[in-house]
């Protein structure tokens, strides 16, 4: 199906903050998918997606870009049988138990698919000076033991099996990797923590 668009099968671009030079990541092909939706950045550095139709059914797909290249691979193909989750893929959106979800309609009910990825914390503020307290979301985090920015232990309250309360600690400094100790896991945060003056 390679050139198959008559209109284009659309472009991933970036653009810098100050609104300058516009770069072209990739340029799709239908047997990528088409119309690609919104891409979002997984934990992994990598970009997501689904296309509403293309692919080898022609019923969308869902798909990786690298942040760095643009280099799409395909992960999966929708089609209009069961074993192919149905057909027109949502977006997809990544939870802190690290799974992409996204849902299907297809012929019937539709679907609810997903995507595994290592489970994270979600970081709120991220940024602020020693002394904050910050938010920290996941999943499972009642057991916690442990939160540290950048190996520095931090003190922290859990206030539910989803959130922690934790005070950014005297020696974190510059941007921070935030760590929660679970007894089944450490999770790391999503993002870098920036601690500010």
């Amino acid at each position: 199906m390679e050139g198959t668009c008559t209109e284009g099968c659309g472009i991933a671009f970036n653009i810098s903050k100050s609104g300058g030079p516009l770069t072209i990541l990739h340029t799709f092909s239908s047997s990528e998918g088409i119309p690609v939706q919104n891409l979002i950045q997984a934990t992994d550095g990598s970009f997501y997606d689904t296309a509403l139709s293309g692919g080898l059914s022609n019923q969308g797909t869902l798909f990786k870009m690298d942040s760095a290249t643009g280099a799409v691979t395909v992960l999966f193909n929708f089609c209009n049988v069961q074993s192919c989750q149905r057909t027109g893929p949502s977006g997809v959106l990544q939870a802190t138990n690290g799974l992409l979800y996204g849902t299907t309609f297809g012929v019937a009910n539709g679907a609810v698919f997903t995507f595994g990825f290592p489970p994270f914390v979600k970081l709120s503020p991220a940024f602020g000076p020693i002394g904050t307290t910050i938010n920290i979301y996941g999943s499972d985090l009642s057991g916690t033991t442990g939160v540290t920015f950048n190996g520095v232990p931090a003190t922290f309250t859990i206030v539910s099996s989803g959130e922690i309360a934790a005070s950014v600690p005297a020696g974190a400094a510059g941007s921070s990797v935030v760590t929660v100790a679970t007894p089944s896991a450490t999770l790391a945060g999503d993002v870098k923590f920036l601690v500010t003056q």
